[in-house]
Formats: C-alpha cells, sequence, structure tokens
C-alpha cells in the first residue's frame, strides 16, 4: 500500500531539486502516509541518499557523497522532527554505499542514534540485508548477527519482511523468523 506515496516521494524531490529537501517532505506532508516511516517521505529520503539517474536507456544508482565524517546521520539531524523516523530508517541504504558494506558499522552507527530513532534505523538494515545477501537467508542472518544485541531482532524481523514483500519469498521471511528471539518470534510471523 505505500509502493505509491514511495514512488511519489522520488518524483517530488526530483522535480523540486535536490536543494529543496524540506520542501518536498512538506509537500509528502499533504499526502496519505498512514505510517510516518514509510510512503512519500521514505521514497523523498532515497532519492535524497541514492538519486537514480538516467542516461539514455540506462539506469544507475549513485549515493551522495559522505560531507562531513563527524556527521553521519545528516539530513536526519537537520529535518524536522515529524520527518526524521523516516529519515533514520533510510540511511542504512546510504550507509551501505559510502561504507562499502560495513554492517559492523552500520549497526554501530544504528545503537549510536538517538535513541528514539535506533530502532527505526536497525529496522532499515533489516530492509537492506535481503537484498544485500541477494535473499539468501544464511547471509540476511549473518548480517542482523553484525548488530549489537539491542538491534539484532529488529534486522532479522525487517529482513524476514524484506524476503516476504520484496521477493514474495514467505517461506525465507519464516525461517529468518524462527530465529528472531522467542519473545518477538510470533510478532515477526504475524507481519509476514
Amino acid at each position: 500500500p505505500n509502493v505509491c506515496p514511495h514512488g511519489l516521494g522520488h518524483g517530488i524531490l526530483e522535480y523540486l531539486g535536490h536543494t529543496n529537501l524540506s520542501e518536498a517532505l512538506e509537500k509528502c506532508a499533504l499526502t496519505y502516509q498512514p505510517d510516518p516511516i514509510a510512503g512519500c517521505t521514505s521514497g523523498v529520503f532515497m532519492e535524497y541518499n541514492v538519486p537514480l539517474t538516467v542516461s539514455g536507456d540506462a539506469l544507475s544508482v549513485s549515493a551522495r557523497p559522505l560531507g562531513d565524517p563527524e556527521k553521519p546521520y545528516e539530513p536526519c539531524t537537520d529535518v524536522a522532527e515529524k520527518f526524521r523516523g523516516s529519515c533514520y530508517h533510510e540511511l542504512a541504504q546510504w550507509w551501505n554505499q559510502v561504507y562499502g558494506g560495513d554492517f559492523e558499522r552500520m549497526g554501530t552507527l544504528c545503537a549510536a542514534a538517538p535513541e528514539e530513532y535506533g530502532n527505526v534505523c536497525f529496522a532499515g538494515i533489516g530492509n537492506v540485508a535481503g537484498p544485500s545477501a541477494h535473499y539468501n537467508t544464511g547471509n540476511a542472518e549473518i548480517i542482523c548477527r553484525m548488530m549489537p544485541d539491542g538491534g539484532r531482532d529488529t534486522c532479522l524481523q525487517n529482513a524476514a519482511w524484506a524476503f516476504s514483500s520484496n521477493v514474495g519469498d514467505r517461506a525465507g521471511g519464516k525461517e529468518l523468523c524462527e530465529r528472531v528471539s522467542p519473545e518477538n518470534r510470533e510478532r515477526c510471523l504475524t507481519n509476514l
């Protein structure tokens, strides 16, 4: 249900220009977005972090450069508070590229994020874990096991969701849910 608004977010930022991030987010606020993490704002942040470029018949994705290495959370620290959850969620895809797939480092960054955004940050890593692991459950589990204790289950749960929703591999999603701690396993399985 969030696919169309997500695509709209990409288009809004592309239309307004990458220097108009705040304006694009405010335009998204005018759309229907029941989940503050997904939807239009996630499309804006994805487009901002890893824009898709078209050259002739070829499509390519290239991450925006890391400006100040001491500020790995930008632009999340600077956007309006109502958009920060979505921003921290979308950092994982960008970090994956600028840090060369160093998931351990990404987990450390999520653990050091402001407390209210740590969980959505780990969820973003889980979403990236599936495609980064080429949808191999063993490899996705290895990625999520690199997360600090507080982020492992969140990473696994979101990787399971990515398997189920992105490539229709419900069995792979269930297999990842079985690796979630017992207190969170049922919730993981319910969300597939």
